[in-house]
C-alpha cells in the first residue's frame, strides 16, 4: 500500500492518516467501530523520529510514514529520496544522511 500526500499536509494530519489506514486495515470491525466512536478507545500512539519525521504506527514494522523527497515516477517505478539522522550525539546538530528508495507500482 502506497500514499502520497499533499507536502502542505502538517505531521499531525499525516499521524492521523497512519491511524485511520492501520485500523482499515488490521483491527477487527468492532475496533474499527470503536475507534470511529472514539480514538481513545483503540489508542495507536505513534512512534516518532526526534530528528526527522519518519511516524511509525502499530504492530507492523513496513507500516511507516516518511517525509519524502524529490519524488519521481518513470513507467511503473517510483523513487525518492529521504533522510536520516546517522549521529545524534549533538542533539543541537545531528548530522543526517540521504538515502533512496525505489518501489515499483501498479499503473
Amino acid at each position: 500500500m502506497l500514499s502520497v500526500l499533499s507536502p502542505r499536509k502538517n505531521q499531525q494530519f499525516v499521524v492521523q492518516f497512519m491511524q485511520q489506514l492501520y485500523v482499515d486495515r488490521f483491527a477487527t470491525i468492532a475496533n474499527r467501530l470503536a475507534f470511529k466512536k472514539s480514538s481513545s478507545n483503540y489508542p495507536l500512539e505513534p512512534m516518532q523520529d526526534r530528528f526527522y519525521p519518519i511516524i511509525h504506527v502499530g504492530h507492523n514494522p513496513f507500516f511507516v510514514g516518511i517525509r519524502a523527497l524529490d519524488l519521481r515516477l518513470t513507467d511503473n517505478v517510483l523513487e525518492f529520496t529521504y533522510k536520516i539522522a546517522t549521529d545524534t550525539s549533538d542533539p543541537f546538530h545531528p548530522v543526517y544522511e540521504p538515502r533512496s528508495q525505489s518501489i515499483v507500482v501498479d499503473g
